[in-house]
């Protein structure tokens, strides 16, 4: 999964809302206004997603966590490494009966 970074100066509240609706278990809230997202959509399909072009959430940017590093809460650096974990592959017992 990519992790971005999505800021706003607008309606906090919203820009959650929108973010929870469209991907629901995958957003952190860092604090007011600064939110990360996980998911395997592109940077534009994010924004695209969140209504950033139109303006309707208030100004947003979308940006692509490609490196990071700082000191932070224990919550937040667990949750970007369960994010970045590759997806795990199906279990055997799947596998068998999707293949008979």
């Amino acid at each position: 999964m990519t992790i971005y970074a999505v800021l706003t100066s607008g309606d906090d509240a919203k820009l959650a809302a929108a973010a929870e609706e469209h991907f629901p278990g995958k957003v952190y809230k860092i604090a007011s206004g600064q939110f990360l997202i996980s998911t395997p959509l592109a940077t534009a399909k994010v924004s695209d997603t969140l209504q950033a072009p139109s303006g309707v959430l208030g100004r947003i940017l979308v940006l692509r966590v490609e490196n990071y590093t700082g000191w932070h809460s224990k919550d937040m650096w667990e949750w970007i490494a369960e994010q970045s974990k590759p997806p795990e592959p199906p279990a055997e017992s799947s596998r068998k009966a999707e293949g008979e």
